[in-house]
């Protein structure tokens, strides 16, 4: 982050002083062990309303004046949380509606963290009343740095969000025929509508539902952001809502992940993991604002070497700062993570290798503010978990998400730098765009990727592509809807192949397998590059290309392994003309990735198993990292 405000990279952890405001001596060794640890950023008040307003209309700032003034002193910038997430327990006493209601009708125990209806009145003032205290009262403070406003609410199927979706519904449809239409459904009044069920198959009203919460989201965000610039006017704002779950105001994101290390099915190989916090690294890079990541602890201990990789692999993804969950081990939880165990020892290894994290963090601030250049991009629609709910729940054959996954994992395993784009986004200016299951098409998507393709751009479909329009309705015609003459196929039906079914092709002379599901083509003028060898429609196309203007339609009818994928992916690259990050063959479980300011480019090497690997002239311990640093040539 390199913005007038912070220059470098943020190395920060979640603080919760109020826990033992009666302790000064814990508060001093904390200040102590924070130094060791390299931290130059704490977040403050996270779920501190019970401790900040324990009864209604009485506040109490003494601990919190005490901490940011001792921060201070120490060097340590705050980011402020807003208190829009967590009630005191006298909030659902007195307002029983300021808490969120169940799909079941029911409401969760008071307290828990997004457990608010976001429609209530009450609910609503009084947080605008805290944050406008909080406010006033630290706006102008210097070692305020920024302020979380947290955002991730929960649906609630209370009568007042019933009424708010309806009311939401007509704005956007105008009539209930509209709405009918669009969702092949038969309402005869306003009233019958009701939320949609998570499982309930119906995708436009799914996405109806989806739309809505990040609505709501978006309201609460600008409600809490205009309470706290009130008091501060110059408040820079961080919230862990993308711009198309309705984080559009804020000026950061904060990015919360577990990836859940040493929970894969190979004991030697963390790959699996680090793809899936790459792939959310990169989505919010993309997003277009500076993030930071907080990285929650997973179900088990971390290996030796793995937090300061994790931490290295944030920072490679393009984010300024890595945050930890939890400072020290909170009274009354039993779980691990912290990075302070309850006795204060800096003699854990988990503290030892967070401080060593630190220093070499501390080592990288020309790192902050680096961005990354690629020539693939890779379009994940906003609406793809709704779409891939009802895609899974209509073919019965597996995960989707993970497809996406592997088609993300075979483009970093043939080492280029990957965009994560909304379809909406503009993709014109990359030379290869890969898009798995991209279910919904907004009006627009044909005639870009068209147009994009003409210009000589590398398209990637895949089966399950094309389905929809933008609000879930399932148009006429053989998918990809609007494209068949431009990927010179038609899907004319779909075999899905469940658990332990397979089909499989040969492309370039080796075999695959063809699993989750096949497209059953009808070609119209793209070359056959693999056939189906099983089944009824054995010798029909699996794998198509079809040259247009100066650029080329690829179509993969079908899943199959990460061999193929990684063949795929290197063959459509090399036509493209994009070369590696670094000239070296594939290495199993290693990831390259690039930032670059157009001056310093700087190349990290990370190392996802407990192997060591040599490659590209560094000697890569089990989960270790290096890196690379070259200035432009004038």
């Amino acid at each position: 982050m390199s913005d007038g405000h912070w220059k470098g990279l943020l190395h920060s952890a979640v603080y919760a002083p109020q826990r033992w405001a009666g302790q000064p001596e814990i508060l001093r060794r904390d200040l102590e062990l924070m130094r060791k640890a390299g931290l130059n950023t704490v977040t403050l008040a996270a779920g501190a309303w019970p401790w900040l307003e324990p009864r209604e209309g009485e506040y109490a700032f003494d601990w919190l004046d005490n901490a940011l003034t001792t921060l201070e002193e120490n060097q340590i910038k705050v980011i402020l949380c807003a208190q829009g997430q967590v009630c005191p327990a006298w909030m659902s006493r007195h307002y029983p509606g300021a808490v969120r209601t169940d799909e079941d009708g029911t409401r969760p125990v008071p307290g828990a963290s997004g457990g608010l209806c976001p429609s209530h009145t009450a609910r609503r003032k009084k947080v605008r009343e805290m944050d406008e205290q909080l406010a006033r009262r630290y706006g102008t403070h210097p070692a305020v740095l920024a302020w979380l406003v947290t955002g991730m609410d929960l649906p609630c199927y209370c009568p007042s969000c019933q009424k708010a979706y309806r009311s939401w519904l007509r704005k956007k449809y105008e009539t209930l025929g509209a709405l009918n239409e669009a969702g092949g459904t038969a309402y005869s009044d306003w009233e019958e509508v009701n939320a949609a069920r998570p499982d309930g198959g119906n995708l436009c009203a799914a996405m109806d539902w989806d739309d809505f919460c990040a609505y709501q989201r978006a309201e609460l965000l600008h409600l809490e952001g205009e309470a706290i610039r009130k008091g501060c006017p110059q408040a820079r704002i961080i919230t862990d809502l993308l711009p198309a779950q309705g984080g559009e105001e804020a000026d950061l994101t904060l990015t919360e992940i577990r990836p859940d290390w040493r929970a894969g099915e190979d004991p030697s190989s963390e790959w699996k993991q680090a793809v899936r916090a790459a792939f959310a690294y990169d989505r919010t890079r993309c997003a277009g604002r500076p993030f930071v990541v907080r990285q929650k602890s997973g179900t088990k201990c971390l290996r030796p070497g793995l937090l300061m990789l994790s931490q290295i692999q944030a920072v490679a993804c393009g984010a300024d700062g890595v945050e930890h969950a939890v400072w020290r081990q909170l009274p009354g939880r039993l779980d691990g993570g912290a990075v302070v165990s309850r006795n204060g020892s800096a003699e854990t290894r988990l503290f030892r290798e967070t401080a060593e994290a630190g220093q070499v963090l501390l080592k990288l601030p020309f790192v902050g503010g680096m961005g990354t250049r690629a020539s693939v991009a890779f379009l994940y629609d906003g609406h793809t978990p709704a779409g891939l709910t009802a895609l899974a729940a209509a073919h019965r054959c597996g995960d989707p998400q993970k497809v996406i996954l592997d088609h993300y994992a075979a483009l970093l395993e043939n080492y280029v730098d990957v965009d994560v784009l909304d379809p909406s986004a503009d993709w014109s200016g990359y030379k290869v765009v890969a898009a798995p299951l991209l279910a919904v098409f907004r009006p627009d998507m044909p005639k870009r990727m068209e147009e994009y393709i003409q210009r000589g751009g590398h398209f990637l479909l895949t089966f399950g592509s094309g389905l929809t329009d933008e609000n879930g309705t399932a148009v006429p015609g053989w998918p990809p809807i609007g494209l068949n003459n431009v990927f010179g196929v038609g899907v004319e039906d779909c075999d899905p192949l469940l658990a332990g079914q397979t089909n499989s092709f040969t492309y370039d002379d080796q075999t695959y397998p063809a699993v989750f599901c096949c497209d059953i083509l009808r070609r119209t003028g793209a070359r056959m590059l693999a056939a189906y060898e099983k089944d009824f429609y054995r010798g029909q196309p699996a794998v198509t290309k079809r040259p247009l203007g100066f650029g080329c339609a690829w179509y993969l009818g079908c899943h199959s392994d990460a061999k193929f994928l990684r063949k795929l992916y290197a063959d459509i690259l090399k036509e493209a003309g994009i070369p590696h990050l670094a000239d070296i063959p594939y290495t199993q479980d290693l990831m390259i990735r690039r930032r670059t300011d157009g001056k310093r480019t700087c190349t990290f090497f990370m190392n996802f198993s407990s192997r060591v690997q040599v490659t590209a002239g560094h000697r890569l311990d089990a989960y270790g990292c290096a890196m690379d640093t070259a200035w432009a040539q004038e």
